[in-house]
């Protein structure tokens, strides 16, 4: 049975883009066929240099908003390296409002049954037709907030003025994570927000090193593991138990830093 995560960001910078990657990562190198559609409407495949030459969503735009998107037209536009395979982002950022507020779903019908997993790297633009049909399209919708007052405060925004009348019920995590006092720990948030957070990642000292490189931080041991219980803890939700221990037990069992 596929399942299908979208990832948010309660305001820009917060980390939705390595986050989504890290974890359609997991899954891919876990063995499960898996899908990762960059969706955030921001130009470039950041995180992703290995798919720095392919084609993106703007191939599909036609056949998006005429109806007409098959398979094979999709196939043509993803990148595969091993079990992972990706829609690289939009060419054209002011292309992105007009996008229809259902591309997702047509993307996953064309997929049809191929996939064990789709993450969709949604962004923050809920003006953005393809924010709100990764909302719509989601079994998951995951927010990723840090302990800075704006992304908090937005996500507050969003959820009363979006998510509530959408009918959709969001999940959370804190991303980025210091033990500071001066700043809100993830009881604070949690109270703040009236969410239970799903987990936290912590600040590494190696994330400016990732963003230079254009790669994501699972080669770090102590981020790899906060990966790992976060998989684990969407697992205790939708996604059966048994199967994302499973997978946690095959994957990475060396590090190289």
């Amino acid at each position: 049975m596929r399942t299908v995560l979208g990832f948010f960001g309660s305001a820009g910078q917060v980390g939705v883009t390595m986050t989504a990657r890290a974890i359609a990562d997991f899954y891919a190198q876990s063995g499960a066929e898996t899908l990762l559609i960059s969706a955030s409407g921001k130009y470039g495949n950041d995180y992703a240099s290995v798919f720095e030459a392919v084609r993106s969503l703007d191939d599909l735009k036609a056949d998006i908003v005429n109806d007409t998107l098959k398979s094979e037209e999709m196939r043509s536009v993803i990148v595969r390296e091993g079990n992972l395979s990706y829609i690289g982002a939009v060419r054209n950022p002011f292309a992105v409002r007009s996008f229809p507020a259902d591309s997702i779903e047509r993307i996953l019908a064309a997929a049809g049954g191929s996939y064990d997993f789709v993450i969709v790297d949604a962004g923050d633009d809920f003006n953005s037709g393809l924010a709100v049909s990764a909302l719509n399209a989601c079994d998951r919708r995951i927010f990723v907030l840090t302990q800075q007052q704006k992304t908090i405060d937005r996500f507050i925004y969003v959820n009363s003025h979006v998510l509530t009348a959408l009918g959709i019920k969001p999940e959370i995590i804190v991303n980025r994570y210091v033990k500071n006092p001066g700043l809100y720990t993830v009881d604070d948030i949690e109270k703040l927000t009236m969410q239970k957070a799903l987990g936290k990642i912590s600040e590494c000292e190696w994330g400016r090193y990732a963003e230079v490189q254009g790669t994501t931080l699972m080669d770090v041991k102590s981020y790899r593991k906060e990966i790992e219980r976060l998989v684990q803890a969407i697992g205790e939700g939708k996604q059966p138990q048994r199967r994302a221990k499973l997978l946690i037990g095959r994957v990475f069992k060396q590090s190289r830093i």
